[in-house]
């Protein structure tokens, strides 16, 4: 379904485990996908047909009923509202089948194939008991080198719809929710201390909310740089803990000069590294 100033276009696929997919036709030479997003994740149910309502989104999804998406902002579209008609789950072309949002009076309808009780096709009636999405953007950055930290977890507690995030490869996130209120969100990251903030969502409108993290310092790490070898090199095998974090000076011709900033795991994995080569 195209959106009403027709830059962008809708689409599903009508299998198991697929999404709602968002994509810039501005330059029908150049189409862009801009997000993707699922109804309910994991449980490998199927959606329809969408239409494109004003700033919603309109679905009928197999097994998890009607379902409604602000598309304000293609680029991150947030669940709004849902029905679900069908009491199973999964994959499978039960419940609802189709939805109608075009009605004068702003009735929503959608039909099921079947119920999981009796088997027998139904007729479902909603009135539009939601309203625009709350978005929340910002930024996540590291509190000792002002870096951006890319693929932090974003997460608002006690929503009605879940909506997690993690930050791009710029350091930004974002988010949102279904309902307007004062919010914890927490950013997380591995080999950081995580933060919780505050953040009042409001329905139409976007909310920035910044957050800086520190490296934790009693993250145990493997891996060393010995100085005592020529290269210099990362030893994986060299059980050392640092505490969270290396900073060390290496000479120049080894594999690492300059100053470096090192987090490992437990697996020995290099997680983050700021640093400056030479």
């Amino acid at each position: 379904w195209i959106s009403d100033d027709g830059d962008y276009v809708f689409t599903t696929d009508e299998t198991s485990d697929a999404y709602l997919t968002a994509y810039d036709i501005s330059d029908i030479n150049n189409i862009q996908e801009v997000d993707r997003i699922q109804s309910n994740s994991g449980s490998n149910s199927i959606p329809h047909n969408a239409h494109v309502d004003g700033n919603f989104l309109i679905t009928s999804y197999y097994r998890d009923g009607t379902t409604v998406h602000d598309i304000t902002y293609p680029n991150y579209m947030i669940q709004v509202a849902y029905y679900d008609s069908y009491a199973g789950s999964g994959n499978g072309f039960n419940g609802c089948w189709g939805t109608y949002p075009y009605l004068p009076s702003g009735i929503i309808i959608s039909s099921d194939i079947n119920s999981s009780t009796n088997g027998n096709a139904k007729l479902l009636v909603y009135e539009r008991g939601f309203s625009g999405a709350c978005y929340l953007e910002g930024n996540v950055t590291d509190g000792s080198t002002g870096s951006a930290i890319i693929g932090a977890s974003v997460v608002i507690l006690n929503t009605t719809i879940p909506n997690n995030s993690n930050t791009t490869l710029s350091g930004t996130y974002s988010s949102g929710n279904a309902d307007a209120g004062v919010f914890s969100v927490v950013f997380s990251m591995a080999g950081y201390v995580s933060d919780t903030l505050q953040a009042t969502l409001i329905n139409g409108q976007v909310t920035i909310l910044n957050a800086v993290l520190y490296v934790d310092p009693d993250m145990p790490i493997l891996g060393c740089m010995d100085a005592s070898a020529n290269n210099y090199n990362p030893n994986a095998n060299t059980a050392l803990e640092y505490g969270g974090e290396a900073d060390n000076t290496f000479a120049t011709g080894g594999f690492f000069s300059g100053n470096q900033h090192l987090i490992f795991n437990a697996s020995s994995e290099l997680l983050i590294k700021s640093a400056q080569f030479y």
